[in-house]
Parts: structure tokens; sequence; C-alpha cells
């Protein structure tokens, strides 16, 4: 398994902040509770690129294996677009 990348990409003291928010702010159970706090701020992280890019969350994406994007060590915007590339809907200039 690949390094995550809140482990080698973010600050420990922005991490445990962001951990701490997804905990408190109720969002773990919306952002898949089922496979721990780390991905549910992975996915936080997704939902706040989409929806300041795009306008839209993942939940309007058709299916996508966001835990592999997660395991894989890849960043919260390039699993977007990576979601958005599957869908064709990857705005021109943009590559996965």
């Amino acid at each position: 398994m690949a390094e995550l990348w809140l482990h080698t990409h973010m600050d420990p003291a922005k991490r445990a902040a962001l951990l701490r928010d997804v905990r408190e702010g109720g969002r773990l159970a919306s952002y898949g509770a089922r496979y721990g706090e780390m991905f549910g701020a992975f996915m936080y992280l997704v939902d706040l690129y989409l929806r300041r890019r795009y306008g839209v969350t993942h939940a309007d994406l058709a299916d996508f294996d966001w835990r592999a994007e997660h395991v894989s060590g890849n960043s919260p915007a390039d699993a977007a677009n990576a979601a958005l590339a599957a869908e064709d809907l990857l705005p021109p200039g943009l590559t996965r």
C-alpha cells in the first residue's frame, strides 16, 4: 500500500485539525466511516476541491472507486480529476 497523501503532503498540525473537524463536525458518517477518519478527511478534501472548482461533490458523479485512489496515495485533487475523466467531464487542458 502506498503512503497516504494526508501523511506525506500535509503538515501534521493541519492534518490533526482537519481530522478533528471531520470527527467533530459530524462529517465522518457522510464520508465513509467504515474506512476510518483518514478516508473521511480525504473525501472531505475531494468534495472541497470539486465544489470550489466545479460546483459539484463526489455524490454528483457516477460510482467511482474513491477508496482505491486514497490507498494509492493520490491527492484529493488527482482523485477528483480521475473521477471527472472517467465520466468524460474533465475540462479541456486538464489531464489526469
